[in-house]
C-alpha cells in the first residue's frame, strides 16, 4: 500500500471580537463601588460631554459640569445629549474651568477630575500648581487598549506625562500599580514587569546610578514588588 504525503495548507483563522462585551467586562469591575463626585472640566464638545453622561448612566460618577453653560447646553442640544438634572457650574472659559475644578478638588468638594475639550497641559497646569493637591507620589496615567487579535487588555503607561523619566522617577512609577492591582491584577502585573525590565535597562545604561539600585536592594524595597510582578 503506497502512502501519499500532502503538503500542509496554511488556512486563515477567524477570531471573534466583541468590543461591547469587553467594555461591559471592564465596567463590571466597578459595580460594587459607589459613584464618585467628578468635575468634568470644560465639556464643550460631543465626545467629552457624552462620555461624562455615559459614565453617569453607568453609575461610575456623579458629574459636575464646569464650563460656559451656554456652550455646554448648545452641545447637548445639538447632539441630543440629555443633561437634565446635571449640575453645571458656569465659568467664562477653559482656563477658569481648570482653576475652579482644581480648587474644588483641593477642598474635597470633588473626588475626581475628568478632562473635557480643553488641552491636557491647561488642566495639568492648574492641578500641579495647586499645593493642596500635591502628594509624595508622581502623577502617572495609563492608556487602555483593546486589540482584536489579543484576548486581554493592553495597558500603555506615561505616553504623555512621564516621557523620559530618570531612574528615581521610574522607580516611583514602578511602585504605583500596587494601588490598582486588585482591580486589574493580570494587566497590571504585565505592566509592572515591563517597568521592571525598563528600570534594569536604565540602570545598566547609567552605571553611575547603580548605587541607588544597590541601596534599594539592600533595604528590601525591590523584593516585594519584583516577586509580585514576575508572578503573572
Amino acid at each position: 500500500v503506497s502512502q501519499s504525503r500532502y503538503q500542509k495548507l496554511s488556512t486563515p483563522q477567524i477570531r471573534l471580537f466583541d468590543p461591547d462585551l469587553r467594555l461591559k467586562n471592564l465596567l463590571a469591575l466597578g459595580t460594587h463601588l459607589e459613584p464618585v463626585t467628578c468635575g468634568v472640566v470644560h465639556p464643550c464638545d460631543e465626545d467629552s460631554l457624552r462620555g461624562a453622561i455615559d459614565a453617569a448612566n453607568n453609575q461610575l460618577i456623579n458629574p459636575v459640569l464646569i464650563g460656559p453653560d451656554s456652550k455646554i447646553m448648545e452641545v447637548a442640544e445639538k447632539f441630543g445629549i440629555d443633561i437634565k438634572g446635571i449640575k453645571i457650574i458656569s465659568v467664562p472659559h477653559s482656563h477658569a474651568a481648570a482653576e475652579l475644578a482644581s480648587n474644588l478638588a483641593a477642598d474635597g468638594t470633588l473626588e475626581a477630575l475628568m478632562k473635557g475639550s480643553l488641552h491636557t497641559d491647561e488642566l495639568m497646569h492648574a492641578v500641579i500648581s495647586n499645593r493642596a493637591l500635591r502628594t509624595k507620589r508622581r502623577l502617572s496615567h495609563i492608556f487602555r487598549f483593546e486589540a482584536p487579535l489579543y484576548d486581554k487588555p493592553i495597558l500603555i503607561s506615561d505616553a504623555a506625562l512621564n516621557i523620559r523619566p530618570n531612574l528615581h522617577e521610574k522607580w516611583t512609577l514602578f511602585k504605583m500599580p500596587s494601588i490598582s492591582r486588585k482591580f486589574l491584577d493580570g494587566p497590571i502585573r504585565r505592566w509592572l514587569f515591563c517597568q521592571l525590565l525598563k528600570l534594569l535597562i536604565l540602570i545598566f545604561r547609567r552605571r553611575l546610578m547603580l548605587q541607588h539600585f544597590v541601596r534599594w536592594l539592600i533595604e528590601g524595597k525591590l523584593l516585594r514588588p519584583v516577586r509580585w510582578a514576575i508572578g503573572f
